[in-house]
């Protein structure tokens, strides 16, 4: 469990509420661009001079950025861009990596855009999981332990599922079937 803490603080390159400030090309006033636009995402995709990101709506928005700004960004991380737009054209100015809150617990229910999570101390917990990145060979099992990871402001509240952004497998969770006798496989959107 330590190694998944560890993990958590450094997959955004080790930066928690940061900001980056970017100069990027196209930052230049005109009366065709809109400034101070904002949207909050999943980071998907990293090039030297562009990156994706995919938000809670499941919408694809590219940026293009500097390479300086490029080099300080990670992907599988939530992250809030602030943008000017030039028609079609995004130029991302800063980004923000959003602090996350990992939860940790046993798959009691799975399908493929849903996970239901049962902590140590039997609380039961919904996550949706569309844009959820996982490192899971064989999807969700039931009855395997896993670790959840949602961007603050995206938690599971009362009858609110939490928005899962990364769905890893502890150590000592089961691997499949075989472990857990009756346990039933479930896939889940990567």
């Amino acid at each position: 469990m330590a190694l998944l803490v560890a993990l958590s603080a450094t997959a955004c390159g080790g930066r928690s509420a940061s900001s980056t400030a970017a100069s990027g090309s196209g930052s230049s006033s005109s009366s065709a661009q809109e400034s101070g636009e904002r949207v909050e995402g999943l980071l998907t995709t990293l090039e030297d001079t562009s990156f994706t990101i995919l938000t809670q709506e499941e919408e694809e928005i590219t940026f293009s950025v500097d390479e300086e700004l490029s080099a300080q960004l990670a992907e599988d991380c939530w992250v809030e861009v602030e943008y000017t737009s030039n028609g079609e054209e995004r130029t991302a100015q800063a980004v923000t990596d959003v602090s996350s809150i990992t939860y940790e617990g046993t798959v009691t229910d799975a399908t493929m855009n849903t996970l239901t999570l049962e902590t140590e101390t039997g609380d039961l917990l919904s996550f949706t999981t569309a844009i959820a990145q996982n490192d899971l060979a064989d999807g969700l099992v039931l009855g395997m332990t896993v670790a959840v990871t949602c961007p603050f402001g995206y938690e599971p509240e009362g009858e609110t599922a939490g928005l899962a952004i990364q769905i890893s497998q502890l150590e000592s969770s089961s691997t499949g079937p075989e472990s857990a006798p009756g346990a039933e496989s479930t896939s889940a959107a990567a």
